[in-house]
C-alpha cells in the first residue's frame, strides 16, 4: 500500500494534508507573538542550506549555559539560541524535500532523515533545562517565556517528525518505485513547499525578535 494513498490523487491531497500540518505546527507557538512581531524590523537571517546539515550535526556544542541558570533572563537567552539551533536542523531537513521528490538520493533522503535524532536530542534538552530553570525565582512574563519556548521546541519536534516520517519516506517510495507526480501536482506542490519554508522563516525571525 502507497503510504500516502494508492492515487496520485490521494497522494497530492495527503502530500497538501502533510505539509499544511507542519505549518500550522511551525507558527503555533507564536499567535502570542505576532503583536511584538509589528512594532520590529526584522532583519533577514541566513538561509540554512541541504548540504549544511552534517555541519550542524557536528557543531553539536549545546547553546544552553548552565552557569547562568540562576539569572532566568540570561538562562532563556540562551535556550531562545539553542532553540533556533534546532529550528535550523528541521529547516534543514525541511527545504530539500522537493529535490528530493525530483532526483533524492537513497543516501541523502537518509542523511536528512538521520537529522531528526539531533532534533529529538534538543527537544528533550531544551524542555529539561527550562524546567530546571522554572524552580527558581521567575517573573510572570519569565514564566510565560519559558512556556512560550517549551511550546516551540514541542512543536519544532512534531515538525521534524513529520518531515522524518512521513514526507522523506514518501520521497524514498517515490524514488523506489520510479513514480512521478504530474506537471499540475509537481507545481501545486513545489508552491505549498515555498509557503512552508517562508512561514519557517518567519517563525524563526519571530523567535529571536520577541
Amino acid at each position: 500500500a502507497h503510504l500516502f494513498g494508492a492515487t496520485e490523487g490521494r497522494q497530492l491531497v495527503n502530500l497538501h494534508l502533510a505539509f499544511n500540518l507542519v505549518l500550522v505546527i511551525c507558527c503555533l507557538p507564536f499567535t502570542g507573538m505576532m503583536e511584538r512581531l509589528v512594532a520590529l524590523l526584522i532583519a533577514d537571517r541566513p538561509v540554512a542550506k541541504a548540504e549544511e546539515g552534517g555541519d550542524l550535526m557536528s557543531r553539536r556544542t549545546s547553546a544552553l549555559d548552565r552557569t547562568v541558570m540562576r539569572t532566568p533572563g540570561l538562562a532563556l537567552a540562551s535556550a531562545t539560541r539553542e532553540l533556533l539551533r534546532m529550528g535550523e536542523v528541521v529547516e534543514v531537513m525541511l527545504r530539500p524535500v522537493m529535490d528530493f521528490f525530483d532526483a533524492g538520493t537513497g543516501d541523502q533522503i537518509r542523511q536528512a532523515q538521520k537529522l531528526d535524532e539531533e532534533v529529538n536530542r534538543a527537544h528533550t534538552e531544551i524542555k529539561l533545562y527550562i524546567a530546571e530553570v522554572n524552580r527558581g525565582s521567575m517573573s510572570v512574563a519569565e514564566a510565560q517565556r519559558g512556556i512560550e519556548l517549551t511550546d516551540f521546541a514541542i512543536n519544532l519536534e512534531r515538525a521534524g517528525d513529520i518531515v522524518a516520517k512521513n514526507l522523506l519516506v514518501l520521497t524514498q517510495e517515490l524514488r523506489d518505485k520510479n513514480l512521478r507526480f504530474s506537471r499540475d501536482g509537481w507545481s501545486e506542490l513545489a508552491g505549498l513547499h515555498n509557503r512552508v519554508m517562508a512561514n519557517m522563516q518567519l517563525a524563526l525571525n519571530v523567535l529571536v525578535s520577541s
